[in-house]
């Protein structure tokens, strides 16, 4: 009887060292478009959720989230504003969540700030105890910034988001010393303020990185020198996936730095980025592809040769999952974005004779006339004529002409959406009420694709505002 007594002593005490929450609830999966926020503790190889629709801290254990507390942030009584997400609502101002140790004490932590910027709160993951740190004023104008934690001085550093109906190219930091955020001056090729990207830091090279995506055509990575604040275009790489709304995940899904190695970061969508040599690879192993449709983050696990990648499971109904896989299976499988594998020299051999190939048609056809352009002005810009699906649709009117000088130029910068807010002030005079802009836009957008013959305008709500809708072209028709 006493060592029956000892043994539950023993197990209860061991229970309550490592695990000292109470689980509330469990829940076999969580829905993306939900607002979820996630951090990692690489530690304990521990995923800790944040639910920004129900509010529920959760981590995991095995496979499913476990609930271990309701986290309700006092509202911010400026803008408790929401909006609708079907039968639910979910609140405009979802929280970024990150863990650490808190260097002071070592105990585990959370870190939690708005979306849009502002508010930032620690939590003691075992006390449950909530405390706002930040004194400064609501920011909220920064909706999908890009985000890096300093764990030893807790100083979050922001690059960017969309907000006010502008976007922006802002490079901040919130200082925990002074309890504020605060702007920190750059200079030298500052990234485009058009595109959501993901921030990170290279330690060994003291610099930030800003990484931005072009929905399925290019990659854009810059450096930023802790030394000066200098920015520099490190090189656009392009590529060619299937994944049309890869622009709608450009922006980075949690505040958290993920490297899986000490000379690479790894980003959205299965892309990898060697630190040493400024090159960017493709994770193509397919047991991961199998178990993590979309990669989001990976995390290395302290003191193994194992990483635990973060993203979305399935593409049908956006549940975030979680795998874990070897180093080996990650650096084993990384290829160039041409493709090729690092050790197979016939593929060399073969890309040697193809770029020959090539370059024999290109100066063959060097004399021929170039094919016509998709969309041309005439001489004096009073009509357009659109080649499509091998016809060809002449425009005159004044408003066709505004909307496909717009087109054009988008085309030219790779991007294929456009705020409600943008295109309207290109297209309709001040004078033009704002109320009557749906009419008229819906009234244009069933002109164009009528004409067309095929759905060439869409439009879709945004990621981070879904009271506001942006307009979405399909250039895969222009023929």
């Amino acid at each position: 009887m006493i060592r029956f007594t000892l043994a539950v002593f023993i197990f209860l005490k061991l229970s309550t060292e490592t695990q000292s929450f109470y689980l509330t609830n469990q829940t076999s999966m969580l829905n993306i478009e939900d607002g979820i926020a996630y951090s990692v503790d690489t530690q304990k190889a521990t995923v800790y959720a944040y639910n920004n629709l129900t509010q529920e801290l959760l981590i995991l254990m095995g496979n499913r989230f476990s609930v271990i507390d309701t986290i309700i942030f006092n509202p911010n009584l400026l803008f408790d504003t929401y909006y609708a997400s079907g039968q639910n609502k979910l609140s405009r101002e979802p929280k970024n969540l990150h863990f650490y140790y808190d260097p002071n004490t070592g105990l585990p932590m959370l870190l939690f700030w708005d979306s849009g910027l502002g508010r930032v709160h620690s939590y003691d993951i075992h006390s449950k105890q909530i405390n706002r740190l930040d004194t400064s004023y609501d920011m909220r104008g920064f909706f999908g910034h890009g985000a890096f934690v300093d764990n030893e001085k807790l100083d979050i550093y922001t690059m960017g988001g969309y907000g006010e109906f502008v976007h922006k190219k802002n490079f901040l930091k919130f200082s925990s010393a002074f309890k504020e955020w605060v702007e920190i001056e750059t200079s030298g090729e500052i990234p485009s303020d058009a595109l959501f990207g993901q921030l990170y830091f290279d330690e060994a090279r003291n610099r930030y990185l800003f990484v931005q995506r072009v929905w399925d055509m290019k990659i854009i990575i810059h450096e930023l020198l802790s030394d000066g604040y200098v920015w520099k275009l490190i090189n656009n790489f392009e590529f060619n996936m299937d994944v049309r709304d890869a622009e709608i995940y450009s922006f980075p899904f949690s505040g958290n730095y993920s490297n899986i190695h000490p000379d690479w970061i790894a980003f959205h969508a299965n892309f990898l980025f060697h630190l040493s040599e400024n090159k960017l690879y493709r994770l193509n192993n397919p047991e991961i592809s199998q178990e993590i449709y979309r990669t989001f983050s990976m995390h290395p696990i302290n003191g193994t040769d194992s990483v635990i990648i973060v993203g979305e499971k399935n593409k049908l109904n956006k549940e975030l999952g979680v795998y874990k896989a070897s180093i080996d299976d990650i650096i084993d499988f990384a290829e160039p974005l041409s493709g090729f594998s690092r050790f197979n020299y016939s593929l060399y051999a073969l890309s040697g004779f193809l770029l020959f190939t090539f370059g024999w048609l290109l100066l063959k056809k060097r004399n021929q006339p170039q094919d016509e352009p998709t969309i041309k002005f005439n001489s004096n810009r009073s009509a357009v004529t659109v080649r499509i699906k091998g016809k060809h649709v002449v425009f005159e009117e004044s408003l066709d002409l505004k909307f496909w000088g717009i087109v054009l130029s988008l085309l030219d910068q790779h991007v294929n959406t456009i705020s409600f807010a943008e295109f309207d002030s290109y297209l309709f005079d001040e004078q033009y009420q704002a109320n009557q802009y749906t009419l008229k836009r819906n009234q244009l957008i069933y002109h164009i694709n009528n004409r067309l013959g095929i759905q060439f305008v869409t439009s879709r709500k945004e990621i981070h505002d879904k009271r506001y809708k942006r307009i979405v072209l399909d250039f895969s028709v222009l023929k």
